[in-house]
């Protein structure tokens, strides 16, 4: 994770999107999704451990690299939609509302998982 924010903030001081736009800007929102997503992993991994002591740690680790992976495409997605000056708090919104929809997805395959462990 400290790596990865290590060279977002490399490609951010050091390239120009202006000498070198091909190369600039992926490596700038490349960068910037695996931060925000190992970022989000690893602290929803220690959260989960820390509050769901009854699960697995490869359950732990399942949920908060999804939840990663969400939030990560989420702000990159936003971050694309600024640049090109189309974002708006609507559509933002609607962004948000997509990723939440898509976890809420997986949480209700996770309850009834649960509540067949529960029944058998």
């Amino acid at each position: 994770m400290f790596a990865v924010w290590l060279a977002w903030g490399l490609v951010y001081n050091k390239t120009s999107p202006f000498a070198s736009p091909l190369i600039a800007i992926p490596l700038f929102y490349g960068t910037g999704f695996f931060s925000v997503t190992l970022t989000v992993a690893t602290f929803s991994t220690l959260l989960r451990i820390a509050f769901l002591p009854e699960r697995t740690l490869a359950e732990h680790v399942n949920a908060a690299v999804r939840q990663g992976l969400i939030i990560g495409v989420t702000v990159t997605v936003l971050m694309l939609f600024q640049q090109f000056r189309i974002l708006t708090i609507w559509i933002a919104g609607m962004i948000v509302s997509m990723a939440f929809l898509i976890e809420a997805f997986f949480w209700e395959g996770e309850e009834h998982h649960d509540s067949d462990e529960i029944d058998s």
